[in-house]
């Protein structure tokens, strides 16, 4: 959000050029956590596969953003990370009109009531 209110121009409209750059970055973003993870400790990979889904939703590449969401939650279930994942999903699912979907999702965010997300 920061970077699109920093490269717009003031009628509004985005730059062109910043928007390219902003694409590239997320590439190379995507490219250096997929090399990071292959050698990442267990207990740095959670976050770092959230961040490639970001990355990935930012590019709009939806299956790979939400193949990454379900492996956090798979692999990390009890994690912020796989709350987020969750949240993400249920954002998914709502999009797309799967509303069932999407209510499971949010069930699993209920069940941790002391997090931020619920």
């Amino acid at each position: 959000l920061e970077f699109r209110i920093a490269h717009a121009n003031a009628k509004g409209e985005p730059d062109a050029g910043a928007l390219q750059n902003q694409r590239k970055h997320l590439q190379s973003v995507v490219s250096t956590i997929t090399r990071y993870l292959k050698k990442a400790p267990e207990d740095e990979v959670a976050n770092a596969l959230l961040l490639r889904a970001k990355s990935y939703d930012e590019l709009s590449a939806i299956p790979l953003a939400s193949a990454d969401y379900k492996a956090i939650t798979q692999r990390f279930p009890d994690t912020r990370e796989a709350l987020a994942s969750h949240m993400a999903l249920a954002e998914f699912a709502i999009k797309s009109g799967q509303h069932p979907s999407a209510i499971h999702q949010l069930e699993q965010v209920e069940k941790h009531p002391e997090s931020g997300y619920y």
